[in-house]
């Protein structure tokens, strides 16, 4: 932890993994099929900008995705150039940045497509590029598939002003052990892809495979995959679909001891005394809590001296406890570093671990972690050089 620059913790992106496991992915693509990089949600907590100027320079990524407007707008302000797919929904009044960015937006609802035929009759230069969204079964954004041959005719009246470049669906059970209704989808989208081709509307780039259907269904992969989880070596679903070699996870955290107490039997700690000390113990404070994307009250363990302590107590906004009594002579100290995620001392603590002791999945335990300016970002590994063109 630097107190130079008086953060509690620092994260560490290690970008030479980063690239590893963009061309691990590639490797596994169908020839002819493109990688589009997820870099939503701060990158899944990474980074926005520090993954982008690491992965954009790879000949392996075509292209770019993100859920909103604004990570789209300042993935330009810092000069990426590659094709950018916002995921989620955008306002209309961002329709004539978007289009003067050369951003693609996602149509998944009847409303938008008055919106197009509003920024279509504006007279504004530049085209508004566009990918439709079809619901194949997670029910969340898109139209029946029934609805897009329509809609693409619809929104082929408003060219040169909207362009439809795409059309995508999304699996909500690819990471699963039993596949069949993951295939069932696939196959829902190959039809309507199919009949689009049959009626000569089908758009250039037809994409539907995530992490998990890119590493286990290369019949997913027709034009483009979007890949978010093992591009940070984060596993979809570590039992049923893990992440092969040679992938490596991308982040490492890591905060210091500020305070130890020698703690009696029966002493109780934090807010609610919702912990008492089962023995006489060895607590460790740490200045890391729930602001920081710890969780409140799910077990949570971190790495000192390379050996396991557990997370004791609520945490609160700021602070939490570790139970150091565990770990041998000399006793820990303030100012010893103790791992949140990474490698210590020969052991490891990485996502699948801290998953696993959550209840939840790997993407969460990394996606919320806040860009706060409490927290450090530094990055390690070598990096390629900037430089890209559009896609």
């Amino acid at each position: 932890m630097d107190h130079a620059e008086g953060c509690a913790s620092t994260l560490t992106l290690h970008s030479d993994r980063l690239i590893r496991n963009a061309r691990a992915v590639a490797s596994h693509l169908t020839q002819g099929t493109r990688l589009m990089a997820v870099v939503k949600a701060n990158a899944y907590g990474h980074g926005l900008e520090a993954t982008a100027r690491a992965i954009e320079p790879l000949d392996e990524v075509a292209a770019l995705a993100v859920s909103a407007f604004r990570e789209a707008a300042i993935l330009r302000k810092h000069g990426v150039r590659k094709a950018i797919l916002i995921l989620g929904p955008t306002a209309c009044h961002h329709y004539p940045r978007a289009a003067a960015a050369e951003l693609s937006l996602t149509i998944h609802q009847p409303r938008q497509i008055d919106e197009m035929a509003w920024y279509a009759h504006q007279a504004v230069s530049g085209t508004l590029s566009v990918h439709l969204k079809v619901d194949t079964g997670l029910h969340r954004l898109g139209f029946s598939p029934s609805e897009i041959p329509g809609l693409v005719e619809d929104l082929a009246n408003l060219q040169p002003s909207v362009k439809v470049s795409g059309l995508y669906s999304h699996f909500h059970s690819a990471d699963v052990a039993d596949l069949a209704s993951a295939k069932a989808q696939l196959d829902r989208f190959r039809n309507l892809v199919a009949d689009l081709e049959r009626r000569n509307l089908r758009p250039a780039l037809c994409h539907i495979a995530n992490t998990a259907a890119t590493l286990r269904m290369p019949d997913a992969h027709m034009d483009m995959v979007r890949v978010g989880g093992a591009l940070y070596g984060l596993n979809p679903n570590h039992k049923h679909c893990p992440l092969p070699e040679p992938f490596l996870p991308a982040l490492s955290w890591h905060t210091e001891v500020v305070q130890v107490h020698e703690v009696p039997t029966g002493a109780a700690l934090g807010y609610g005394h919702c912990w008492q000390a089962p023995r006489p113990s060895r607590i460790a404070v740490l200045p890391v809590g729930y602001a920081d994307g710890l969780p409140r009250n799910r077990p949570r363990e971190v790495l000192i001296r390379g050996q396991t302590a557990p997370l004791v107590g609520t945490r609160s906004m700021n602070m939490a406890f570790a139970d150091t009594t565990a770990i041998g002579n000399p006793p820990v100290q303030p100012g010893e570093r103790a791992t949140l995620v990474g490698a210590e001392g020969g052991n490891t603590l990485y996502c699948d671990r801290i998953a696993d002791l959550e209840g939840t999945i790997e993407y969460e335990v990394t996606a919320r972690i806040p860009a706060s300016h409490r927290i450090l970002r530094a990055c390690a590994g070598e990096s390629l050089p900037s430089g890209s063109g559009p896609l």
